[in-house]
């Protein structure tokens, strides 16, 4: 919030007033004499006053939500979840990416922008181009010792560049965690793959979240 250097100077007041629209916030302040009162839009608005000069108030709302770099796109987040207390089971053949699919849920916030057709999917479906954070947690437990598997996070079927981890597992439950930015356009989807690199065997999934919020 700026002011002229001319303009006086007086307290902002910041009230709630009840009218035929139900409860109105509003902005006021007094100078010269006079009240000069803002409403905003709504009580969940976000914006600035401006001040052009002549002492009187606009009230300027900010966008809802984060913008894409295209102009449009919404903020809101998305999230796949897997979690039963029951162990999934992912087949792994060497040298072979297999995607880790166990049964998700998908959990919207704030915008319905992200979709899951398929269990391990999740979906971006917001028109326009942003940049989101990625973020994948994956619970696992193998049955065989000093594995060595490859874990890659997938962008329409093609690895993110530099997102790759390799894990030796011993037969512990461990946790695996992955993050990563990457811009997102309308119908990019985002999976996880996983590859035995020394052998066939089996991977148990006993948890899986893929979480998108944007930047």
């Amino acid at each position: 919030m700026s002011e002229d250097s001319e303009t006086p100077k007086a307290p902002i007041n910041y009230g709630i007033l009840s009218n035929s629209d139900g409860l109105q916030t509003f902005l006021s302040r007094q100078s010269g004499g006079q009240t000069y009162q803002i409403k905003l839009p709504n009580t969940n608005t976000i914006g600035y006053l401006h001040n052009d000069g002549t002492g009187l108030l606009d009230w300027i709302a900010a966008p809802q939500g984060p913008q894409g770099i295209s102009g449009t796109g919404g903020g809101g987040s998305g999230m796949i979840s897997f979690y039963t207390g029951t162990d999934a089971t992912i087949p792994l053949t060497q040298n072979i990416s297999a995607i880790v699919n166990p049964t998700t849920i998908l959990i919207n916030t704030n915008d319905s922008i992200f979709s899951s057709p398929s269990a391990g999917r999740i979906v971006y479906t917001s028109v326009g181009s942003k940049y989101y954070k990625i973020l994948i947690n994956v619970g696992i437990h193998s049955l065989s010792s000093n594995k060595i598997i490859r874990y890659d996070m997938m962008k329409n079927g093609n690895i993110v560049l530099f997102s790759t981890i390799q894990h030796h597992n011993n037969q512990e439950y461990e946790t695996i965690t992955m993050s990563y930015v990457a811009l997102l356009n309308q119908n990019d989807y985002i999976e996880l793959y996983m590859t035995a690199t020394d052998g066939s065997y089996s991977i148990h999934i006993y948890s899986l979240s893929i979480i998108i919020d944007p930047c």
